[in-house]
């Protein structure tokens, strides 16, 4: 299998929206709302401090894995730095290389 993962776009914003989604129901929430997770993703995607990455099985699939990156300014090394504040993948496609493809796509 070879993984494809990409920078998300302003016009995915609604597949991060919804992986991200899933990660809240994952954890039994039903907050913040589907509404608010979209607004963030729409107002996120666009500042230049946040990168979503997505991933997907195939250049033929859709993407089942979203990883949020933040960049800020560090005090410890006087330059910016990045964390990966939010990785996750559907269940159905877990331990098929998704979360590691992200991963290896974030440090690079």
């Amino acid at each position: 299998m070879s993984v494809r993962v990409w920078r998300a776009e302003p016009h995915e914003a609604e597949t991060v929206a919804r992986l991200l989604i899933s990660f809240r129901d994952s954890f039994g929430r039903d907050w913040p709302s589907d509404n608010a997770f979209l607004a963030g993703v729409e107002k996120l995607i666009l500042d230049t401090q946040t990168d979503f990455l997505l991933a997907a099985a195939d250049d033929d699939s859709p993407p089942t894995g979203v990883c949020q990156l933040r960049f800020r300014f560090g005090i410890w090394h006087a330059a910016t730095d990045c964390w990966l504040e939010d990785l996750y993948v559907n269940p159905e496609a877990r331990r098929s290389g998704i979360a590691k493809a992200l991963i290896e796509f974030a440090v690079q």
